[in-house]
Parts: C-alpha cells; sequence; structure tokens
C-alpha cells in the first residue's frame, strides 16, 4: 500500500486534484484532516502492541478536527483497528485511511492525503511515511488573491470555514512564502503541476499524475463533479467542484484587481511568480 500527499497553497486547485484523483478505482484520497501529522509527536514513540495505547489512539483521531466529516462511527474505527495488530505509527494511521476507503466499497492499491497545512510539514510527514510521493499543485498568486477576496466577500458561516488574509500584501507574502517550500522541497520523488494545466488540459494531467503514481490512467477521474465525495460542510467555498473545469478562473485578476493591486502583489512575489513560469502582467498574462 502507497501513500501520497497533494500539496499546495490554499485556493490552489488541491481539492479539485483530490476529486479527481479518488474518482480513480484504485485510489482512495479522504476529505482533508491532519491527524497523521497531529497526533505523530505523542505516538511516535509508543508500542502499539499495548491495547490500550491503541485505544487511545482511537479516541485522539475520532476527537481529531474535521475527522467527523468522514462519516466514520467510533465503533466502525474500533471493530477494524483493534481486530489488526501494529507495529509501527505510519501502519495505524495508515488503517485509517483504509476505513474510509473501504466504507466507499473500495479496496485501493494507493491512498492519497490532501491538506493545505501540510506544506509546512513536510519534514513530519516524510519522517512519518517515510519520504512518500509529493504532488504539489500551484496556481498564479494573482488569481489566487482574487479568490481570498471572492471567499471574504460570501461571509461564510461554518466552524470549517478557511481563514484567509484580505490585504494583497498579505495574500502576495503568505503565496511566496508557501510556495518556497515547494520550492525547496522538489525532489525525484515529487511532482509538479499547475491549476491552469490541470483546467484546461485535465485528461494530459491526469494522464502525467498517474504515470508519476505508477497507475493506469481512468475516464471515471473526469467525473469527479458528478461523483463528488466533499463534505457539504465545505461545499459553501468549494461549490465549483460540483461543476466541470472552468478555464474562465484563469486570469480573472487583470478584471477583478485594481492595477495598484496587481502591481503590489507583482513588486512582492514577481520573482517567485516568473520561477513558476507566470509572466508579469506588464508583459501580458500567460501561463508557461
Amino acid at each position: 500500500m502507497s501513500l501520497f500527499f497533494i500539496i499546495g497553497n490554499p485556493r490552489s486547485g488541491t481539492s479539485l486534484l483530490r476529486l479527481m484523483l479518488n474518482n480513480h478505482p484504485l485510489i482512495s484520497v479522504p476529505p482533508e484532516c491532519g491527524f497523521a501529522v497531529w497526533l505523530y509527536e505523542k505516538y511516535k514513540e509508543k508500542r502499539f502492541d499495548d491495547k490500550e495505547v491503541v485505544k487511545e489512539f482511537i479516541e485522539d483521531v475520532i476527537k481529531a478536527r474535521k475527522f467527523e466529516t468522514w462519516g466514520l462511527s467510533k465503533e466502525c474505527v474500533e471493530k477494524y483497528i483493534l481486530s489488526r495488530e501494529y507495529v509501527l505509527y505510519e501502519e495505524i494511521a495508515l488503517a485509517i485511511y483504509l476505513i474510509y476507503a473501504q466504507k466507499k466499497g473500495k479496496n485501493p492499491t494507493l491512498i492519497g492525503d490532501k491538506n493545505n497545512f501540510y506544506i509546512k510539514h513536510l519534514a513530519s510527514i516524510k519522517e512519518i511515511f517515510n519520504n512518500p510521493k509529493l504532488i504539489f499543485i500551484v496556481r498564479d498568486g494573482r488569481d489566487v488573491a482574487t479568490s481570498y477576496r471572492e471567499l471574504f466577500y460570501k461571509k461564510i458561516a461554518s466552524i470549517y470555514a478557511p481563514k484567509l488574509p484580505y490585504s494583497i500584501e498579505e495574500i502576495a507574502n503568505e503565496w511566496v512564502n508557501n510556495n518556497k517550500y515547494i520550492i525547496e522541497e522538489s525532489c525525484e520523488y515529487s511532482l509538479l503541476i499547475t491549476y491552469e494545466e490541470l483546467v484546461m488540459g485535465p485528461r494530459e494531467t491526469l494522464e502525467k499524475v498517474c504515470n508519476f503514481l505508477n497507475v493506469d490512467y481512468h475516464e471515471a477521474m473526469l467525473r469527479y463533479y458528478i461523483n463528488n465525495d466533499e463534505p457539504t460542510e465545505y461545499l459553501q467555498w468549494k461549490s465549483k467542484t460540483l461543476e466541470k473545469p472552468d478555464c474562465n478562473n484563469i486570469g480573472k485578476f487583470k478584471y477583478l484587481l485594481t492595477d495598484d493591486e496587481v502591481n503590489l502583489f507583482e513588486s512582492i512575489a514577481g520573482q517567485s511568480l516568473h520561477s513558476f513560469g507566470y509572466e508579469l502582467s506588464k508583459k501580458g498574462y500567460k501561463n508557461a
């Protein structure tokens, strides 16, 4: 059983990619919940041949933020976990992902995890899961800024609502700092794709992702918007995942941000934009 991670700045298409891959019959990617990283420090030195330790681990997983959106009862988790033996933290954490997959009627060969906060915890992920494959996804930061702004004006009432900056300066700095980790952590077991190529050429991009994961491409991935398992609690800000890819989401900053706002963003993030193939507005928008 192999595990991979989908990682990117918020509003960069990580949920879109999760849903696409989750529709592959041999891949399971649950909704986001960072229990594996959150609980690691507490349990990394503990022995899982001790049933009391295992029961305590189950309690902590059940209490983990957002785990309730997986729809797994404590009884279901206990029945699966307590009927098996584990040695390493990696093994018992992976078992939690498998419970979700089986609940959805899958017997996957690949398990994925998607969470934006992982971008700052890559060292932990590598330590826990012994250098798993990483799929990085990047989106033009200026369009990310417009997406942040759109969410701000929606006034989302949810305990799960993302807490994102509003000012262009803060957004630009966050985008640069988050994507710095992607540049630094790129290696032979990582793949970088862009939101733009995923939306404009979903089949070709998914074929590249499947090749990286060593699994055959499957057409069902393009029907993600029909077979969408995104928790209803998240759809206030992820409603676009119920639709086909929309190329109109590319380059929206040109008419949703003022010239001054674009100039400010580029003054902060110009070098990072260029490193990912995005040209500055004065040269005309183009994704390389």
